[in-house]
């Protein structure tokens, strides 16, 4: 048994590395978006509790830009946005089962932080690739998944479940 900890302790440490090998062969455009939106959603989440109105995200994806808006808060500090890398371009948006593929993708906050579970999917266009993140509304976890079908599963998942 100590031996299967052991073997599973191992693969987990192994991942870990292979993971974040990738993350700096992807370059540094993808992991600043990750880590601006891992910020951005527990801007959002934290504000949420004490802004006294809505909070929401708004994935823009006519104009490639990502938008942070906390009601109560004066004009000039209302918002906060930033644009993604000119390499990387958000393809679609899934936001409680919805998926956006133009327009906008809006992710609401409650008053204890909690949203809809939500997920992006960049395309790397100097890569050439396409990555998944999803982010957990209950927690804003990220995880970077491997395929759409993965995504798409996680949403019918999730889905199935509201209707149980």
């Amino acid at each position: 048994m100590e031996i299967l900890a052991y073997v599973a302790l191992l693969g987990l440490l192994a991942t870990g590395v292979a993971v974040s090998s990738r993350m700096v062969h992807d370059g540094r455009s993808v992991a600043a978006v990750e880590s601006r939106l891992a910020w951005l959603d527990a801007a959002a989440r934290r504000a949420s509790g004490v802004a006294g109105g809505p909070v929401t995200m708004s994935f823009d994806l006519t104009h490639q830009e990502v938008a942070l808006q906390i009601a109560g808060r004066t004009p000039d500090r209302a918002s906060y946005r930033f644009d993604w890398p000119g390499t990387l371009r958000l393809q679609q948006a899934w936001v409680g089962g919805e998926n956006v593929v133009l327009g906008d993708a809006v992710v609401r906050f409650g008053g204890r932080g909690q949203s809809d579970t939500y997920g992006l999917e960049f395309y790397d266009q100097r890569r050439g690739e396409a990555r998944w993140l999803l982010v957990a509304g209950g927690s804003g976890q990220m995880s970077a998944l491997r395929n759409r079908s993965a995504m798409k599963g996680v949403f019918d998942a999730l889905s199935r479940r509201n209707l149980d």
